[in-house]
């Protein structure tokens, strides 16, 4: 199963650990960078960052920005590791 869990403890160093294909480095921000963001934009609470779940394994990464102004959620940031990057499990997700 697909899941959208929002980082905590359990997934921190999971969502750190993960990288991209070598093509894919420059579409991408280091998660390190999302989690900084999230932190840093924490107080208007409009910000929140995901750990994209396979069963029990950390696969993804999402950044979602809500704008309540305009009744909107914004995927700011996304990403899948690179050793899941092919085949079904990107369909899946794509359909978050």
């Amino acid at each position: 199963m697909i899941a959208l869990k929002p980082v905590d403890e359990s997934s921190y160093q999971a969502v750190l650990d993960l990288t991209v294909a070598e093509e894919d480095k420059g579409f991408v921000a280091p998660n390190v960078r999302s989690l900084a963001d999230a932190w840093l934009y924490r107080e208007n609470g409009d910000v929140f960052p995901y750990a994209v779940w396979a069963g029990q394994q950390v696969v993804g990464f999402a950044l979602i920005d809500i704008d309540e102004d305009i009744q909107q959620y914004m995927l700011w940031r996304f990403m899948i590791a690179k050793s899941f990057k092919e085949g079904a499990m990107v369909k899946l997700l794509w359909r978050l």
